[in-house]
């Protein structure tokens, strides 16, 4: 009996307990391209260059809300396993409502990547830490 109280007790409370209404925000498309390109430096390809960049637009595609610009240093530790550092350059062109408000980011950014074979599917597992400094701020974000 007991057991079946406390059932309709979580019921009825979770049916009464309603989520806060949330406004609206207005849709929007946004995409993201990204061109990389791993340059070796030796001849076991363990000690690469990284070299990317990622232009991001939205507004339902038609503006460019920033663009980053990495380079890297990627060591391969085995086929499975490898670390990188890197800087990169990230200009905002828009703020995130797309009003123009140019604001100059740079970052520090350390990785680890694994990969591996799984069905027939190559699979990469990248853990990234990001040390972000934007112009007109005073830490570190």
């Amino acid at each position: 009996m007991l057991k079946k109280l406390s059932l309709l007790f979580v019921a009825t409370t979770l049916i009464m307990c309603r989520g806060a209404k949330a406004d609206s925000t207005p849709t929007d498309f946004e995409a993201w391209f990204q061109f990389q390109t791993y340059l070796s430096i030796d001849d076991e390809k363990k000690y690469q260059v990284f070299l990317e960049t990622q232009p991001r637009v939205g507004d339902d595609w038609h503006r460019v809300a920033t663009v980053q610009n990495r380079v890297g240093f990627n060591y391969n530790w085995n086929k499975s396993f490898a670390t990188m550092v890197g800087y990169a350059w990230t200009p905002n062109f828009h703020n995130s409502h797309y009003h123009r408000d140019f604001i100059d980011e740079s970052r520090i950014w350390q990785q680890a990547v694994y990969r591996h074979n799984l069905l027939g599917v190559q699979w990469a597992h990248r853990l990234r830490q990001e040390q972000r400094f934007i112009e007109g701020t005073s830490e570190v974000s």
